[in-house]
């Protein structure tokens, strides 16, 4: 497989055995029913636009592993830049990082992020100094939108301001520690090394109770144009946790995002199907209260149902996050109780 990328040639079995095809029907069957005795922590990860398998198998994986033994002890990970093969596609590099953490080891030295950037030296120099501008104004929002969708910062110690924010997720909680004031100044000359840039830097904040300035290394990886993260590394990381205080916030999913995903699940068991404005209003939602504002190109007017999706997700451009996934779960529980009242003779 390697040599056929590598030559850009195409490939795919020539044919299928019907033999084959019923085995994997039967392994389907087997797992599905299986699923809530596997005992172990279980990583998912699944490729959004994957042509070959839908998103809804990794939904019914994580919503069945180990049910009612230990809720929650299955995590998924979407891809939003891949395909089938997610260990060889454009997203690989998540995949590896995802991997590792699941099983608590650091990627650090491992050759992860350290293989060619695909950047010459002026695309690295521009993103750099872009990101270093993002970071001394303290705006997070810019430096997320610099980097892949799965962008996170590692923030070390043990604090309120501790932990990995990833994502759109990630990025909503760190906000609300950097609204304090929080930003890096005095930046050194950065050291480059393949997909790597380590530079020296100075966290600084104020407050009623002092101001602090913190100094460290802050490591960039980048790839191809993008950040793919940022790790933050105090050379006193005392010395922070004796400023900001608290305890480190838990990175699992938040009360509404629980109920959100419990719609979901719940919204597929409808024994009726909603008329068609509902069912965009659903899909509206969803996508707004998962994603957020509407991505990509306006599909042709040849793509009828894609058209009107994409415009009934626009039609919400703007709404947060939270209000929208309240908006889904209060609209599937209204559908599931009209759809549990006895039909008038």
């Amino acid at each position: 497989m390697r040599a056929k990328f590598e030559r850009g040639d195409a490939f795919a079995y020539s044919w299928v055995p019907l033999a084959c095809i019923r085995e994997v029907d039967r392994l389907r069957r087997f797992v599905m029913k299986g699923l809530t005795r596997i005992p172990c922590p279980t990583l998912v990860i699944h490729a959004r636009e994957d042509e070959l398998t839908s998103v809804r198998s990794a939904n019914f994986l994580v919503e069945h592993i180990g049910a009612g033994k230990r809720a929650g002890q299955a995590r998924m990970v979407i891809l939003e830049n891949s395909y089938h093969l997610i260990c060889v596609d454009n997203d690989k590099e998540i995949v590896a990082q995802r991997t590792l953490e699941f099983f608590g080891a650091s990627d650090a030295g491992v050759g992860v992020n350290h293989d060619d950037p695909q950047m010459d030296t002026e695309a690295i120099s521009t993103l750099l100094n872009a990101a270093r501008a993002d970071l001394e104004r303290g705006d997070f929002a810019a430096l997320y939108a610099r980097g892949i969708p799965d962008f996170a910062w590692y923030q070390p110690g043990h604090n309120r301001s501790t932990g990995v924010f990833r994502g759109g997720k990630g990025l909503a909680r760190l906000q609300a520690w950097a609204a304090e004031g929080v930003a890096f100044t005095a930046f050194g000359t950065p050291v480059l090394n393949a997909g790597m840039a380590v530079l020296p830097a100075t966290l600084k904040t104020s407050s009623k109770t002092g101001a602090l300035f913190s100094q460290g290394v802050m490591a960039l990886s980048l790839h191809r144009g993008r950040l793919l993260e940022a790790r933050w590394f105090p050379d006193d990381p005392a010395l922070e946790d004796g400023y900001f205080g608290g305890e480190p916030v838990p990175d699992g999913p938040s009360p509404a995002e629980k109920a959100f995903e419990a719609a979901a699940a719940l919204s597929r068991t409808l024994s009726k199907s909603p008329d068609e404005a509902t069912l965009l209003r659903l899909y509206a939602l969803y996508k707004q209260g998962s994603i957020g504002d509407v991505t990509g190109e306006r599909p042709g007017v040849l793509d009828v149902v894609g058209r009107a999706k994409f415009d009934a997700w626009a039609a919400l451009k703007g709404r947060p996050r939270e209000q929208a996934m309240s908006e889904y779960v209060a609209q599937v529980q209204q559908l599931k109780a009209a759809d549990a009242q006895p039909i008038a003779a």
